[in-house]
C-alpha cells in the first residue's frame, strides 16, 4: 500500500496532512474492501461449482472445489479484517 500513499502523496500537494491522511486511509479501505468483495464472489463461484459437482458425484474434482472456496474465503476475510483494522 505504499505505492497507492505515494501517489496520493504527489496528487494531494495542496491538501492538509490530516486531509491527505484520512483520504489515503479511505482509499486504502475502498480497495481493502473491493479484494474482500471479489474473492468472496470467487469463493462463491468456486462454492457452487463444488456443488454441481458434488450432484455430478465426482468427488475429487468436487474436493478440490471445495477447497478452492475455502482458500477464497480465507482471502476475502483476510482482506476484509484489513480493511476494518484503519
Amino acid at each position: 500500500m505504499n505505492i497507492l500513499r505515494a501517489l496520493f502523496t504527489l496528487f494531494l500537494a495542496s491538501a492538509s496532512d490530516v486531509g491527505r491522511r484520512e483520504l489515503v486511509r479511505l482509499a486504502e479501505s475502498v480497495v481493502f474492501l473491493g479484494l474482500a468483495l471479489f474473492t468472496g464472489l470467487v469463493g462463491v463461484v468456486f462454492l457452487l461449482l463444488a456443488a454441481y459437482l458434488l450432484l455430478e458425484t465426482y468427488l475429487p474434482a468436487y474436493l478440490a472445489a471445495f477447497l478452492a472456496a475455502l482458500v477464497a474465503g480465507n482471502i476475502a476475510l483476510f482482506f476484509f479484517v484489513l480493511a476494518r483494522r484503519k
